[in-house]
């Protein structure tokens, strides 16, 4: 379980592959500033288990499931699913995963 805050309820999902997350960063730049809306997140959830993901608004969590479903591109670290980096995808690859 991927616990980000304790205020809100857990949003669950089953999986069906064994995914590992490491070291995942997302940045987005607006300008000059630029702002983590993922920092270092690392979790695995194994085949079957299920997992939560909470937090408050603007704790990353959609950016999360985005970057999970390969919609969103990370900008740092590895999405494992089944032993392939899903962040290394691009063109049919990408589509056939998804």
């Amino acid at each position: 379980m991927l616990l980000l805050s304790k205020k809100k309820s857990p949003i669950l999902f089953i999986m069906k592959n064994s995914i590992t997350v490491r070291s995942l960063n997302k940045k987005f730049q607006k300008g000059r500033k630029a702002h983590y809306a993922l920092k270092d997140v690392t979790f695995s959830v194994q085949k079957g288990e299920i997992f939560g993901i909470m937090g408050q608004s603007g704790a990353g969590k959609s950016t999360l499931l985005r970057c999970l479903s390969t919609l969103e591109t990370p900008s740092e670290g590895s999405i494992i699913v089944e032993n392939s980096d899903i962040c290394c995808l691009s063109g049919a690859d990408l589509r056939m995963f998804r």
